[in-house]
């Protein structure tokens, strides 16, 4: 039985391949769910964040929909529009100021010689439906610290 020889694609060819990434499937935002989602983003970002009219599914039913200035992400159903939580990437110095406060301790507790101000987090926080608030905040710094804020 012959063995079929494999040959390198040419140039064109394999970068075409390599640029072909699938478009992420984009969700209008209905004004019910905008209105939950704005409230929801509120109560994250202790201040007004605008989102986008559109969201992205990023698996199954669960959507982002992202803030106009790219920073925040609010998570929900579209089936169902289940709020799930919020995350967004920040200056620490542009988190909640009671949660950067007690971030700040812990983190001197760790290395009391190292400054955070400038540093960025990521910030990642879970919504309870039945209470309609966030269960906890997580804040996530480089070097895989994890830090951890009830509500």
């Amino acid at each position: 039985m012959p063995i079929p020889l494999l040959r390198p694609l040419p140039a064109g060819v394999a970068a075409a391949q390599e640029q072909k990434q699938p478009e992420a499937k984009k969700v209008k935002i209905d004004k019910k769910i905008a209105s939950k989602l704005q409230k929801v983003m509120k109560q994250f970002a202790g201040k007004e964040i605008k989102l986008q009219d559109v969201g992205e599914v990023e698996f199954g039913q669960l959507v982002a929909a992202k803030s106009v200035d790219g920073k925040y992400k609010a998570h929900y159903e579209t089936k169902t529009g289940i709020v799930h939580g919020a995350r967004a990437t920040l200056p620490i110095n542009e988190i909640n100021e009671n949660h950067q406060k007690q971030v700040l301790q812990k983190l001197k507790k760790l290395d009391a010689n190292k400054t955070y101000a400038s540093e960025k987090v990521d910030v990642i926080g879970t919504y309870d439906l039945k209470k309609e608030k966030f269960k906890e905040i997580l804040y996530i710094f480089e070097g895989n610290i994890l830090l951890t804020v009830n509500n």
